[in-house]
């Protein structure tokens, strides 16, 4: 598939710009339940796209988020019915123009039109991974907001994973809270991170059986916006057959 290849283009692109290639350390993260931490990488919070519409990923200072979500578009690629986007939202708010837009317009999509996007998304094909919502202003969140909500409304499949640090938790999505882990930290240390949220238990991937989220009154999180529930994807639609990003 075209677009595909362009999205890989478009992901090597990014990883070039770094000052540090962003594959050369797995990143750790941590799913938190009430005494339980329960560690993954980026692949696990990739693989549970399948099962969330929605993942938050929550930077503490001094961690990479955008290398994180780098590897998490890195890993969604490795699905070959997904295509993963990667937006800086700091970038976007200065372009001034819509999400798929913004990703049309580069190199890497050269030739290709906001329409094929849009069918993908409405296959629920579509992930777009979003950097930064604590980097933009308030007008910019505004606008965010809106459109994000105009997405979900048309294409109820579209997939989201978005970045943003402990200050600016008003995200405006829903689904499973992670944290990234700092480099060299115990994962027990961080029993009572401020970003924990109560969560089921996880398996290996950290995600897969976690339930959504009922609220965030029992962390740091409790003085910002609540987060919506988390939106399960069924396993099947009413054929039997498979339906990825499907709510």
């Amino acid at each position: 598939m075209r677009l595909r290849a362009a999205a890989a283009r478009d992901l090597d692109a990014f990883v070039a710009a770094l000052k540090s290639p962003a594959d050369a350390i797995a990143l750790r993260l941590r799913l938190i339940e009430s005494e339980r931490v329960t560690p993954f990488e980026a692949a696990g919070l990739a693989a549970a796209i399948g099962t969330f519409n929605e993942i938050v990923v929550v930077a503490p200072p001094g961690t990479g988020k955008t290398t994180t979500l780098l590897q998490v578009v890195r890993g969604i690629a490795a699905n070959e019915k997904l295509v993963a986007a990667f937006i800086p939202l700091s970038e976007w708010s200065a372009q001034g123009q819509p999400l798929l837009q913004s990703i049309i317009r580069r190199a890497a999509f050269a030739g290709e039109r906001e329409e094929h996007l849009k069918l993908l998304a409405g296959a629920g094909r579509l992930v777009l991974c979003m950097d930064g919502w604590n980097e933009l202003d308030s007008l910019s969140r505004k606008r965010l907001r809106s459109e994000v909500q105009g997405m979900q409304r048309d294409f109820p499949g579209l997939g989201i994973v978005m970045s943003t640090r402990v200050q600016a938790l008003d995200v405006p999505i829903s689904g499973p809270v992670v944290e990234i882990e700092p480099l060299g930290s115990a994962t027990a240390r961080y029993r009572a991170a401020p970003t924990a949220v109560k969560l089921g238990r996880p398996d290996r991937s950290g995600l897969a059986n976690a339930r959504p989220p009922r609220s965030c009154s029992d962390s740091a999180l409790s003085n910002q916006a609540p987060l919506r529930h988390a939106r399960r994807k069924p396993a099947h639609d009413e054929r039997g057959s498979s339906a990825p990003l499907r709510r």
